[in-house]
């Protein structure tokens, strides 16, 4: 493969980053900070370890299938059939975070520009991904370029909460320290906003042949940006809840967390900061539009590594590149899935990371158990392995558990669609002309 068509190591660090801090931290800073209080913060530590196995397992895969995925994971270790549906839950539930990084975008917008709030949040949405499916018909080097661009547009308001709750820190209120034990109990329901939050480490797998040097730099990519963003995000939200305790209403919504911010800088700093809310809220919505163009950008090549085995309908069109070496009918097939998250649950910001955790969760146990027969074969130590399945088992129970609480549609509708695309592979045979 050419090498422009190829990503370096920083270049898949900054992707993998890109996605996990896209929405999901600023999504789950208000949720968090009402369910958990003080114990939010520890929400990302506590999960990102019982995850660590997880990420260990990957870059374990990696090394010894280097230009792999989650299909040749599960079918060289374990059968077609695993290898089948460790892509496809992948494929059809990460697209429900590129939607709500688009939906949260829209709601921010709207509610900074009025003549914008005019029209139609739904059409805002499709026009927003119609944008990004036309730039994900290009090269790799160029949507590298592209990612460069957003990342830099998401730090900004990531360092200033931080910088601000630094400042506001010393002003916090020993109240703000305090909580309840059975406030601490919410625990298991807050597991799958962190997985949805954590979302986007594995992101070198579905692109691993696209990566330089991939035996070695897959691996790293996925340790460096997991480490990166676990203590990003416990840094971000303990400075969030101490800057914003008091301040928090049953009302409050999940794209308000920078002026509660502001709230209290104003108050501490005077009325000097006014205008700057709206610059940092047009960075924070532009942070969530650029993990969506990542989703989009890695997770086509799901579909594409099904299609290129035979296991979907019409291969040979799915498979088929464009000039610019990017397979349009999977991007096109992911603008189709979005839209129908867009139908089923308007852009709930509950229920859409619930779906991506159950999905990636799903994913992530199929790896896992494929890792334990490697190693099994292979007469190495089990207890990475076990240790992982013990953790996906968890995380599991918790995303079917929180998701069927919060909406049944949604489950159902996932469900079925899995089950369709398990029927598309019992009658693959037909589809391969």
């Amino acid at each position: 493969m050419s090498k422009s068509h190829l990503l370096s190591l920083p270049a898949a660090i900054l992707i993998n980053i890109n996605i996990m801090l896209g929405a999901g931290l600023f999504v789950n800073s208000i949720s968090l900070s009402k369910m958990l209080g003080i114990f939010s913060p520890l929400a990302y530590i506590v999960v990102g370890l019982i995850m660590l196995p997880l990420a260990l397992s990957l870059s374990k895969l990696l090394m010894y299938y280097p230009e792999g995925s989650f299909f040749s994971f599960a079918n060289s270790e374990i059968n077609l059939t695993a290898g089948f549906f460790a892509s496809w839950a992948y494929f059809i539930t990460k697209m429900s975070s590129a939607t709500l990084n688009i939906h949260f975008f829209t709601n921010i917008a709207q509610s900074l520009i009025p003549w914008l709030a005019k029209f139609n949040t739904f059409m805002i949405d499709i026009i927003i991904l119609a944008i990004f499916i036309s730039l994900n018909m290009l090269n790799m080097r160029t949507g590298s370029k592209i990612q460069n661009m957003f990342i830099i547009l998401k730090t900004t308001p990531i360092c200033f909460i931080i910088l601000s709750g630094i400042y506001l820190f010393s002003g916090a209120t020993p109240a703000a320290f305090t909580t309840s034990w059975p406030l601490f109990m919410s625990m298991p329901l807050a597991i799958p906003l962190i997985i949805y939050a954590f979302a986007g480490f594995e992101a070198s797998c579905s692109i691993s042949k696209k990566i330089e040097n991939s035996k070695v730099n897959g691996p790293k990519a996925i340790l460096i940006s997991y480490l990166t963003v676990m203590f990003i995000s416990a840094i971000f939200q303990l400075l969030f809840y101490t800057s914003t305790y008091g301040y928090l209403t049953p009302d409050t919504k999940y794209f308000e967390a920078l002026p509660l911010i502001f709230q209290r800088l104003i108050t501490h700093a005077g009325p000097a900061l006014q205008y700057l809310p709206i610059i940092l809220q047009l960075a924070i919505a532009s942070s969530a539009l650029g993990g969506s163009y990542g989703i989009i950008y890695t997770n086509n090549w799901n579909l594409y590594e099904l299609a290129s085995h035979k296991l979907t309908f019409f291969p040979t069109l799915i498979t088929k590149l464009n000039k610019h070496g990017i397979a349009f009918m999977c991007v096109l097939a992911e603008m189709v899935l979005s839209l129908g998250y867009l139908l089923v649950t308007h852009g709930n910001n509950l229920i859409l990371p619930q779906l991506t955790a159950l999905g990636c969760t799903l994913t992530y146990t199929i790896c896992v158990l494929a890792l334990y027969y490697l190693n099994k074969r292979q007469k190495l130590s089990l207890a990475l392995p076990i240790l992982g399945l013990g953790c996906c088992t968890v995380m599991l129970v918790s995303c079917v558990r929180s998701l069927i609480l919060t909406s049944f549609l949604p489950f159902c509708a996932f469900s079925l669609v899995l089950a369709l695309g398990g029927l598309m592979f019992l009658n693959r045979r037909k589809w391969a002309i």
